[in-house]
């Protein structure tokens, strides 16, 4: 769960997709968490981890440097030597491999999504029950169209992939038909829960 406007991405669908990286623990950056989900499929993370604290470092930090972390390049190059031939070649490999992520197509989108669902499931290739509330919306649309289609385009891709193993709930101030942008959503947020002040307390 988290509000689409919490982090820095002005693309929708990176928003959305900041959501459940945050959720699932990995870095809210699309690169970042492209390569953290890299390293524990390749099954070197545990080994990583390892090397930088007995170097006194830890990882997330240096995930935060990753083009220029040499420690971070070494210990993937003890993890598996031929990945490149130095930690600098390393760390070039790394940013033709993960460059930085302005923009989500919904392929995209859908992709990296199956790459989290993989790696928390406890049953290889059956997708887990997966609940995605995103607080606000109404909040982040504001007067956009442009930013209403995406939302809908990319919730409408998640279910065509995902089917019933996941579900959207969005929160807003006002009824998803109170405006023409809210109500381009009325397809994709079919179940309206009306809620008063007077609800709060009940």
């Amino acid at each position: 769960a988290g509000t689409l406007g919490a982090g820095s991405a002005g693309d929708p669908r990176a928003a959305l997709l900041g959501v459940l990286l945050r959720a699932a623990g990995l870095p809210e950056r699309i690169n970042h968490a492209q390569f953290d989900l890299w390293v524990r499929r390749e099954g070197w993370y545990d080994a990583v981890c390892a090397g930088l604290k007995a170097q006194g470092r830890r990882y997330e930090k240096e995930l935060g440097d990753l083009f220029v972390s040499a420690p971070l390049a070494t210990e993937l190059l003890k993890a598996n030597p031929s990945l490149a031939a130095s930690p600098p070649e390393m760390l070039r490999q790394l940013r033709v491999q993960f460059p930085q992520v302005t923009s989500v197509t919904n392929d995209d989108l859908v992709g990296v999504m199956n790459q989290v669902f993989e790696m928390v499931t406890s049953k290889p290739g059956k997708t887990p029950c997966v609940l995605l509330i995103l607080d606000e919306l109404q909040q982040y649309l504001g007067d956009s169209n442009e930013r209403s289609d995406a939302v809908r385009e990319a919730v409408e891709a998640c279910v065509s992939r995902f089917g019933s193993s996941l579900l959207f709930v969005a929160t807003g101030q006002s009824a998803i038909q109170a405006t023409p942008v809210l109500q381009r959503l009325q397809g994709r947020f079919t179940v309206p829960v009306f809620l008063q002040e007077k609800d709060v307390e009940q």
